[in-house]
């Protein structure tokens, strides 16, 4: 099997850069609600 792969270096602005750190923020967030609720959810059975 043959696989080609490119690589790219980002060089993003200073307004990227805030928006890429609010959407990884974000992202984040949800995860550790959802691992709480899974856990809740766990622990009360």
């Amino acid at each position: 099997m043959f696989n080609l792969t490119y690589e790219f270096k980002l060089k993003p602005t200073k307004t990227q850069v805030a928006i890429f750190e609010d959407w990884l923020e974000q992202c984040r967030k949800v995860y550790n609600y959802a691992l709480q609720e899974r856990k809740d959810w766990y622990n009360s059975r």
